[in-house]
């Protein structure tokens, strides 16, 4: 089983959903679409964030199998940042784990939402999780 398959074998089983169509269904997604990612070992990375974010699922549990599947009290498994590493941008989980590459895009839209959306206590959080990861990964 290649990676791809691994991820989405992680979801379902998370989401309890059994079939692909039953997938696409919920999410609405294309069944070609889904055949395609999968074809070409791609994950989706925005969709599952989205899906991950509104299921409360662990990111780090469906792209690695380890850790816990749900989302608990604790930051260890929210996306909290991201660093430049080799000329990549590297999205990390509030435990230090590099997860997933991300564009240039991608960073973007997230400093857009933390502008416009993030509380105080959002943006209070973010900066402890990410002084943590430079704590624990120093250039």
């Amino acid at each position: 089983m290649n990676k791809v398959e691994d991820v989405f074998k992680r979801l379902y089983e998370a989401l309890d959903i059994k079939k692909d169509s039953d997938f696409c269904r919920k999410y609405g997604i294309h069944n070609s679409t889904l055949s395609t990612w999968k074809k070409r070992n791609s994950l989706p990375y925005e969709q599952l964030e989205d899906i991950v974010y509104n299921e409360k699922l662990s990111f780090d549990w469906l792209l690695t199998g380890k850790g816990d599947k749900k989302l608990g009290s604790t930051n260890e498994n929210i996306i909290v940042g991201n660093i430049t590493q080799n000329g990549n941008n590297i999205l990390q989980t509030g435990n230090g784990t590099n997860i997933a590459l991300l564009s240039s895009t991608s960073i973007d839209e997230i400093c857009d939402l933390i502008k416009n959306y993030a509380t105080p206590k959002i943006l209070i959080d973010l900066k402890h999780n990410l002084q943590k990861i430079k704590e624990a990964h120093p250039l």
